[in-house]
């Protein structure tokens, strides 16, 4: 709680027991005599007071006098006490720990005297709190005991509540989980917002911070959301921005460092709001900090990715905001957050030299010595033992990268004799796991690394910190492989995977689980890679599923429960809402795009804007999963087995093959019912995805520049992904599970040559994709509510220039075809964000067409022109339909994934209908088709892979979903979407073998060139 609100609760409680008010007024102007000079020179003291007096003036005007008098004892002792409390205090917030204890004694002892309730809660306090901090926890929790025991007492509830959150603070220090998270709760059954939101905030906060070190991150969020909304309920900027910091501080422990900055930049706001130049310095310092060691954390992405350049631009991006946080939490005199902050130091100064060359890096490492050496320091005159050993501990590590190895262990040793005096599992357990890696398992002390690995293990055993178990458990795997102990080295992988995947479900929202699978992705792989290795197959294929899309799978399996019907009315009128903001802002962009002359900062508070409110959306959306009870229901899948794919999921005609993308090769794996291989591909990461990416630039840019498509290379591309399963491939239908650069790659398009006659592969094959193996499991396994209908409804020819189209005129039809495309085979269906959309004509004649084929008439429906509404394609009804298919511009950016309707003023929605909004319909069809451009790309991520339009409509409720992979002619569209329908309704050919057919069937014509057939490819079932 801010001083000064103490200050309030503590004059509150001076006329709850007794105090006179003309006395009180005495002493207030004796106390003014005393400090006035002291208070005039501080301006957060001068706010103290003046918060001082209106909580006095509030309190006063709601008691009745005569309940109030009371003898005033001696107001002389009273004024030495309360100028004790006042130095007790400045030195606690000034990180002087040792020097709170002789002036909060003095003043105890004297309020003890005097009968004075909120004198000695107070005193207990802090000398509490300053116990705690120097590691002296009997006596913490004798304080707090003592305080908890005189608020009951006296009936006091905001003394009982700050004192059971003090309890539970020491012995959340103490690593004891259980008992803290008790005493948090206790706590916030007893304060009462919104009177003591305050203190019921605090041990929200506290509350969340256990829940985030057990890796149980949704309820950290939803912890830290409800200490944010009473901060934002009593309009606290200073809080405000505090809870704001949490919550991404929850989601940079979770991996998601993008948005996690995303809350820090709004504490900074909020923090401009904050009247004192004190408090608003330490708000900033921690915000700054805290951002800060979100851009290191993207810095280190960018060194695994091999991104060395931009890693050295992050980390000195990193150290700036630290920097500006040190001056700030010096100016403020805030000792803790500088400790912090010049520890942060020391380990970005340490991860840039090990970037840059000499003299540089010398210089680099030098200035992370020297921080720690400054931290170390600074927790000497704290008199802070943990964080002493923490600078130790940051020293030890550069003192390792230097190769001055026997200092360096020299130096952990005496970080691990602080950290075991005052019994902190938690640091001791990272010094005993770092000493296992970087001093003896480096230096092929193979027992040593072991003993080490042991002792960290226990110590995270013992305090509940799973993912730090899972992680030193696959450390000693290694330290055993190396040992020759194989069979006890894949036993210990396997224990990790399976602590890391308890960690996962604890995550809770699907994004948290993303980002924590992204997080710990590399030991996963290192995992498969053992298993391969070693030939467990079996374990590898395992291991490689519990990588991929398991988002989506989650996503999937809540599909299947009505979550909808669980949502509070409010909160899902305030979803819809916001998602109807969002599109108005959409429009609003796209407005002003099409002016000759867009206004660029119209367009970057637009921007804004949409960042601001998709955020807010994004908050909404959290706070309706965790009121909603159904998600209780949801029951979640394991990753599926290769005895469950070849047993249960896989038809006799087709073989699986599943790639996988790793920093020591790329595998393949082949499944079909009767045989299971892996194959390690003649190609390296970097090396596939040079082939693949000039590939797809000559199939997508060919037809523009006049050249023919390169048939060598994809020749070259087929012998290294499908050649070694020849054997096996013959006959079947190709279900493929691509991997990283793949995803974006048609395998339709690879050229193999047999007795001496090239052909595409399409030509050999059908072929599907999937997200993952275990996606298709879920696809195939039974279910569904209702079974589809065989009815149509088709979108197309949107209008996009409504004013031309109601006059009757020609619709202004400015192309937006990628890369210059020729006359002729110009215009596509693919609209960048800004740029203006184009009429599509052959896309209503498509749609007609198709309409057609279907023999039940009267039951299909069509919407063409200005029936091509975005309202209409989130009516109710849409689940009557077993084929959906919307032929349009298709619009896919950083910014929006969205179908383009038509542009209608005034219209109900926006005409976008976005990724998002589809993931809210609920389709009950068969098959959905978005004939429209780029529509299968979207966002790649590691391990989920594309996330974009495809899995919105298999999520809404589709099992498949056929998409394309870059910006194709309309007529060349129609021609194909045509004869895809002719087989599938006309023929009955199975959806998969009547899109290789109507491609075969396009290569006889003028459209022959894989650019015009090849990037229309089926997802799913």
């Amino acid at each position: 709680m801010p001083e000064s609100m103490r200050k309030v609760m503590i004059c509150k409680h001076f006329l709850r027991y007794g105090w006179n008010t003309s006395k009180l007024f005495s002493i207030s102007i004796l106390i003014w005599a005393l400090f006035g000079g002291q208070i005039r020179a501080n301006e957060k003291e001068e706010m103290i007071c003046k918060d001082f007096r209106t909580g006095f003036e509030n309190t006063f005007a709601q008691k009745d006098p005569s309940s109030i008098e009371k003898p005033v004892g001696e107001p002389l002792l009273k004024i030495k006490a309360d100028a004790f409390l006042k130095e007790t205090i400045s030195a606690f917030h000034e990180g002087r720990y040792g020097d709170v204890l002789a002036p909060g004694h003095s003043a105890l002892r004297i309020y003890t005297n005097l009968e004075d309730i909120p004198g000695q809660g107070q005193s207990l306090h802090y000398l509490g709190q300053a116990q705690r901090r120097l590691a002296n926890y009997p006596e913490a929790l004798s304080l707090h005991q003592r305080a908890l025991d005189l608020a009951k007492k006296v009936r006091d509830i905001f003394l009982q509540g700050q004192a059971l959150i003090d309890l539970g603070d020491v012995h959340e220090r103490k690593k004891d989980f259980t008992a803290a998270i008790g005493l948090y709760k206790e706590a916030i059954q007893c304060l009462n917002p919104p009177e003591y939101w305050q203190e019921s905030a605090r041990a929200l906060r506290q509350l969340g911070d256990i829940y985030v070190a057990t890796g149980n991150f949704e309820n950290a969020y939803g912890s830290y959301s409800l200490a944010l909304q009473q901060a934002e309920n009593a309009k606290d900027p200073e809080r405000i921005a505090e809870f704001n910091d949490y919550i991404g501080f929850c989601h940079r422990q979770l991996g998601d460092y993008q948005t996690a900055m995303e809350y820090h930049r709004r504490a900074l706001d909020s923090e401009e709001l904050v009247a004192s130049s004190d408090l608003k310095s330490r708000a900033r310092a921690r915000s700054l900090n805290h951002l800060g060691l979100c851009v290191a954390k993207i810095a280190e992405a960018d060194v695994s990715e091999g991104k060395a350049e931009a890693a050295k631009g992050k980390y000195r991006e990193a150290i700036a905001h630290e920097e500006e946080a040190l001056g700030l939490a010096d100016h403020a005199r805030d000792r803790w957050r500088q400790g912090y902050v010049l520890r942060a130091l020391s380990s970005m100064y340490r991860e840039l030299g090990v970037l840059l060359e000499s003299p540089e890096a010398s210089r680099a490492f030098q200035n992370s010595l020297s921080r720690a050496d400054e931290a170390f320091d600074l927790g000497i005159a704290m008199k802070e033992k943990e964080w002493q050993g923490l600078a130790l501990h940051d020293r030890a590590l550069t003192l390792a990268l230097l190769g001055r190895t026997q200092e360096g262990l020299e130096t952990l040793n005496r970080a691990l004799d602080l950290w075991n005096e005052i019994g902190d599992l938690r640091s001791a357990g990272y010094a005993h796991r770092f000493m296992a890696r970087q001093f003896y398992e480096s230096n092929g002390r193979l027992a040593e690394a072991e003993a080490s690995c042991d002792l960290a293990i226990i110590a995270f055993e013992k305090i509940g910190d799973t993912e730090s178990q899972a992680f030193t458990l696959m450390d000693k795997a290694r330290v055993l492989a190396l040992r020759g102990k194989m069979e006890n080295a894949a036993g210990l992988y396997d224990a990790g995977i399976s602590k890391l995947e308890a960690v996962r479900t604890k995550a809770g929202f699907p994004e948290f689980r993303k980002a924590f699978m992204g997080k710990v992705y590399d030991r996963y792989e290192e995992a498969a890679l053992f298993a391969l290795g070693q030939g467990l197959k079996d374990r590898a294929f395992q291991y490689v599923e519990s990588m991929k899309a398991r988002t989506f799978l989650d996503q999937l399996a809540e599909e299947r429960v009505e979550l909808e019907k669980g949502i509070d009315p409010d909160l899902k009128e305030k979803r819809d809402h916001l998602e109807r903001d969002l599109g108005d802002l959409i429009a609003r962009t796209t407005e002003e795009y099409r002016k000759s002359a867009p206004n660029g900062k119209v367009l970057a508070a637009t921007r804004a804007q949409m960042e601001s409110l998709g955020l807010e959306l994004d908050q909404l959306k959290k706070q309706i999963r965790l009121q909603n009870p159904l998600y209780a229901s949801v029951q979640y899948p394991d990753p599926v087995t290769v005895a469950g794919i070849q047993k249960k999921v896989l038809l006799g005609e087709e073989v699986l093959l599943e790639y996988f993308i790793t920093s020591q090769g790329v595998f393949c794996f082949s499944i079909t019912p009767e045989e299971f291989n892996v194959v390690k591909l003649n190609a390296n990461a970097s090396d596939l995805r040079s082939r693949v990416e000039e590939l797809l630039e000559n199939l997508k840019s060919g037809p523009a520049r006049g050249e023919g498509y390169d048939r060598a290379s994809a020749g070259e591309l087929y012998d290294i992904l499908l050649k070694p399963f020849e054997k096996t491939l013959s006959g079947k239908t190709l279900v493929v599970v691509p991997d990283g650069i793949l995803s974006l790659f048609p395998f339709e398009a690879l050229s193999l040559t047999e007795n001496g006659e090239r052909s595409y592969l399409l030509e050999k094959h059908a072929i599907k994709y999937v997200q993952s193996a275990s996606i298709l499991a879920l696809l195939r396994a039974k279910g569904h509510s209702r079974r589809p209908r065989e009815r149509f409804i088709g979108f197309g020819d949107p209008v996009y220039d409504y004013d031309s189209f109601k006059q009757g005129k020609p619709e202004t039809d400015v192309s937006l075809s990628g890369r210059g495309i020729a006359a002729g085979i110009s215009k596509t269906r693919y609209a960048e964000l800004g740029g203006r959309l184009g009429r599509l004509e052959a896309s209503g004649e498509e749609v007609l067409a198709i309409e057609s084929l279907f023999p039940e008439k009267g039951k299909e429906k069509v919407l063409l022109r200005d029936e091509a509404r975005e309202e209409y394609a989130k009516g109710t009804g849409m689940d009557q339909y077993g084929y959906i298919h919307f032929s349009m511009h298709g619009i896919v950016t950083r910014e929006l994934q969205a179908i383009a309707f038509s542009q209608i003023p005034g219209a109900v929605e926006d005409g976008f209908l976005t990724m998002g909004e589809i993931m809210n319909l609920h389709y009950n069809a068969r098959l959905v088709v978005l004939s429209a451009c780029q529509t299968g790309l979207g966002e790649m991520e590691r391990g989920e892979g594309v996330t974009g339009l495809t899995r919105a409509v298999i999520y809404a409720g589709s099992p498949a979903a056929v998409v394309s992979l870059w910006s194709v002619d309309d007529t060349a569209t129609r021609e194909l979407m045509t004869r895809f329908y002719e087989g599938m309704i006309g023929k009955g050919i199975g959806s998969s073998e009547s899109l290789r057919q109507a491609k075969q069937e396009m290569m006889k014509t003028r459209y022959r060139h894989p650019y015009f057939w090849a990037a229309f490819i089926m997802y799913g079932e």
